[in-house]
């Protein structure tokens, strides 16, 4: 799944310029807004990611009075500010709304995504563990972010079959396609904190929602077969039973 982008932009040129920019670097865009009312609503029904935001927008609420919104009811959401507006008061309001980053227009398309990229790895909210600033990769509650081409690609832990380790690649299976990223299983273990997303072999991370039956020391998954390590069993039959 590609990293949603939600732009609040009331300049239509403007906006699909940035919208162009974001997807030659493979970002999904899921909408244009041009007011704080239209960008809740496309946040309530698209769940971005990302919401790059103007400050001087159409209505009776600014941009930073939509990032103060937006924060309230989804605070997972991070706020890059793309704006004209240099001057101490905005940025000064803006910063009370913890923005991921605060960019002054014109834009440098090489600047804006590697802010996107600085996002993911400098979260510091509730959900996020605390995370090396060259991270590949971001983990929430509910979702992962993995670095592939510097470009962070999201996963939904709900998702997730199981994830293989295959020499220094990690294939990661879902449902409905296979995943084949560089990253290395053992950390990516440490950073998950998931009730459902268990260590099973040294090579192996499974999903326990997923596991369709047991059978001695063997996992099924999809009809995919999965050992259980010697060193893992007892943890894994102790989660196991708690499901």
């Amino acid at each position: 799944m590609k990293v949603k982008v939600l732009i609040v932009e009331d300049e239509l040129i403007v906006a699909e310029e940035i919208k162009e920019v974001l997807m030659l670097s493979d970002f999904e865009i899921v909408g244009i807004a041009d007011t704080c009312d239209n960008a809740i609503q496309l946040v309530q029904k698209s769940t971005p990611d990302i919401v790059l935001l103007d400050i001087n927008i159409k209505g009776n609420k600014d941009g930073i009075s939509t990032a103060e919104e937006i924060r309230n009811r989804h605070d997972s959401v991070a706020i890059i500010f793309l704006t004209a507006f240099s001057d101490s008061q905005h940025l000064d309001r803006a910063k009370a709304t913890k923005p991921a980053a605060y960019i002054v227009k014109p834009f440098d398309p090489k600047n804006l995504t590697v802010a996107i990229d600085l996002a993911f790895s400098n979260l510091r909210n509730s959900e996020t563990e605390e995370i090396e600033p060259d991270s590949d990769t971001v983990v929430l509650k509910d979702r992962v972010f993995l670095k592939d081409s510097g470009i962070y690609h999201k996963l939904m832990l709900d998702n997730i079959l199981y994830i293989e380790a295959i020499g220094s690649y990690c294939e990661i299976h879902t449902k409905q396609k296979k995943y084949t990223f560089s990253f290395n299983l053992k950390k990516l273990d440490q950073k998950i904190s998931h009730a459902n997303i268990a260590r099973v072999h040294r090579s192996y991370i499974v999903n326990m929602e997923k596991i369709d039956t047991i059978n001695g020391n063997q996992i099924f998954i999809n009809e995919q077969a999965i050992p259980i390590g010697n060193s893992y069993r007892s943890a894994f039959m102790e989660k196991f039973n708690l499901i």
